[in-house]
């Protein structure tokens, strides 16, 4: 499992639990395919092969932007940020646990009296047992985005 420590864009340590992009890889290249057959569907006379051309060009360039986005899930002192997602305090949280959402494997964060947020993530059993054992010790939150913390929660993990 790759952690990477970082820090957010207002500064604060986190540990990065980064998204694989393999499956946003596999679907550019779907996408290239069907570029491909529409382009020749167009030459031979169907309007529609140039139109699905079109818009699966437009998919590659969207996800070839994502690759290179920041993307996955990282946990500092004071919150869960699932990037690009949601922010959730610490103190929101009452567990984590591995669900499915549309057949992805997911970490669903339990926050009392609001809908609980699905996170898409390769790593998602891993990621939940993380956040259950920093619910149970608060105090070692403070200590988030450190060597010393990361390769303790290795460790464990």
């Amino acid at each position: 499992m790759k952690v990477q420590i970082a820090k957010t864009a207002d500064g604060e340590p986190a540990f990065l639990f980064p998204a694989s992009s393999r499956q946003l890889v596999i679907g550019m290249f779907a996408a290239a395919l069907l570029t491909g057959g529409g382009i020749v569907m167009g030459i031979n006379g169907d309007t529609f092969g140039f139109v699905l051309a079109a818009v699966c060009v437009a998919l590659i360039l969207g996800a070839s932007r994502r690759l290179n986005a920041v993307d996955g899930l990282a946990l500092t002192p004071t919150r869960i940020i699932a990037v690009r997602e949601v922010t959730v305090r610490w103190e929101d949280v009452a567990s984590a646990r591995v669900s499915r959402s549309a057949g992805a494997r997911c970490v669903q964060l339990a926050i009392p009296d609001r809908m609980d947020p699905h996170v898409a993530h390769t790593n998602a059993k891993a990621i939940a047992a993380a956040i259950d054992r920093y619910i149970r010790e608060p105090e070692r939150r403070a200590r988030i985005g450190t060597q010393d913390e990361l390769e303790r929660l290795m460790g464990e993990l």
